[in-house]
């Protein structure tokens, strides 16, 4: 679809369509002009659209016949300027020497423009031209002598070069009487200066690339942070759900805790009482054994052997008389006996310290060789490009290793496993390096520092499924 040409905005200066017309409503129409309805009207007011129509039709018609009846246009020219005459509300002027003069002033020298003028129309023209800008209000001096053409001519250019001065718009319907212009007649210093314009607007356009490079590149950098948030978000919920648990666990631990703790003391109570009563027992046992001296007292000749853990009571069993009684021997349990009892029914625990189980070896100068106690070290890389395969993570583990702690880590230690990511645009793998004892903090230290991997790798350690072992 063509582009709507615009409106008149003066000599020389075309405003663009405010609508920027650019469908089917833009159409090809006078003065070889392809304009919208609203451009249309703007240009050519309605109530002279007939007018209009008429000169463009009779100058198309002229414009067929230029090559083969050159007399006829000879004849046009002064029809040209009765027509071209209109009154002063028309802001539209049919005139070819006039729209060449009027386009070709903004990039022509004016020297140039009269010398193309002066050979290419002829007087009735030049003269038909000056009788539009007399007939427009301007005063122009009559010229006489030889060179009067190219005086009129110079005062024609000056005259629609003048700022001052408002001219109706200038249109031409037959193109041959439009002069071509050669390449001797342009400004060369024109042409640098637009050509040095030319190339600060290409260097301004390659540094918009080089902006537009950097802002794709930023924008993949936010997609793949977004999909890593994406993934933290959905590990959220299995973390909730695992302090959800150890919050239970607590709790219940708590619970048993201050349960046994209240059944200890309430042991612990019962058996200090048991303790206090034994000991007053045994106190008045002493007390009533000291006092039992009178004579009339026998022990039974076959008293049973009081176990050494036991104290004996002896207490009279009536008052005084003539008969004689035996002594009653009663067996009342000691704090020993109570506490062993205690011990055995569960009420209280008897710690006892357990000799070690093992020990670790430190001395140095045995000849024994230990054997290597490998230790696995688990990371988790992602942010990787989608090419990237196992054999490549292994090899930069290794060369990492090797680089900066200056040990060597055989293939064969380490396992590599290709995840499955959320996102088809970056690859995630998991690896586990079994390394020495001695080494391992060393070892996750360098693997868990940007030192060993490429810019924007993202590395953190690797925890396996508890369930998956």
């Amino acid at each position: 679809m063509p582009l709507c040409d615009g409106r008149f905005g003066g000599v020389g200066i075309t405003v663009d369509c405010p609508d920027n017309k650019n469908d089917a409503s833009v159409l090809f129409r006078h003065c070889e002009l392809f304009l919208c309805e609203a451009c249309f009207e703007s240009r050519f007011p309605p109530e002279k659209a007939t007018s209009t129509a008429a000169s463009a039709a009779s100058s198309a018609v002229s414009s067929d016949n230029a090559d083969t009846n050159v007399d006829s246009v000879d004849n046009l020219s002064e029809d040209c300027v009765e027509q071209a005459v209109t009154t002063p509300e028309s802001k539209w002027v049919r005139s070819e020497l006039l729209c060449f003069v009027s386009d070709k002033a903004g990039v022509m020298a004016a020297d140039h423009i009269v010398e193309i003028v002066h050979k290419f129309y002829r007087e009735d023209e030049i003269l038909a031209a000056r009788k539009i800008l007399v007939d427009a209000g301007l005063r122009l001096p009559k010229r006489q002598g030889g060179n009067k053409m190219s005086a009129t001519v110079e005062d024609i250019v000056k005259a629609v070069l003048n700022p001052k001065v408002n001219l109706p718009e200038f249109h031409a319907t037959q193109l041959s009487r439009l002069p071509p212009v050669d390449i001797k007649h342009c400004d060369t210093a024109a042409i640098l200066l637009e050509l040095q314009s030319l190339r600060c607007e290409v260097r301004q356009i390659s540094q918009l690339q080089a902006e537009v490079v950097a802002l794709r590149a930023e924008t993949r950098q936010v997609s793949t942070l977004q999909s890593e948030l994406s993934l933290y978000r959905a590990e959220i919920p299995t973390l909730r759900a695992a302090i959800h648990d150890v919050a239970n666990l607590q709790l219940t631990i708590r619970t048993e805790c201050q349960s046994e703790t209240v059944r200890l003391l309430s042991g612990m109570e019962s058996l200090s009482d048991q303790v206090s009563a034994v000991s007053k027992r045994q106190a008045v046992a002493e007390s009533q054994s000291n006092n039992c001296v009178n004579p009339t007292f026998t022990l039974p000749p076959a008293a049973p052997a009081v176990p050494p853990t036991e104290a004996v009571i002896i207490a009279p069993l009536a008052p005084a008389s003539t008969t004689p009684a035996a002594v009653a021997v009663t067996a009342v349990p000691t704090a020993a006996s109570i506490v062993s009892a205690a011990v055995k029914t569960g009420a209280l625990q008897q710690v006892t310290k357990r000799a070690p189980k093992f020990a670790v070896g430190s001395s140095q100068r045995s000849k024994l060789q230990s054997a290597r106690m490998l230790k696995p070290v688990s990371i988790f890389v992602s942010r990787l490009d989608t090419d990237t395969s196992c054999a490549d993570i292994v090899t930069n583990i290794i060369d990492a290793v090797h680089d900066v702690l200056d040990l060597r880590v055989a293939s064969s230690n380490i396992r590599c496993e290709k995840l499955k990511t959320k996102f088809d645009s970056y690859a995630s793998f998991s690896a586990t390096v079994m390394v020495d004892e001695a080494v391992k903090d060393k070892v996750i230290r360098l693997l868990m520092s940007s030192e060993g991997w490429p810019e924007g790798v993202l590395v953190r350690k690797f925890f396996h499924n508890k369930q998956n072992g």
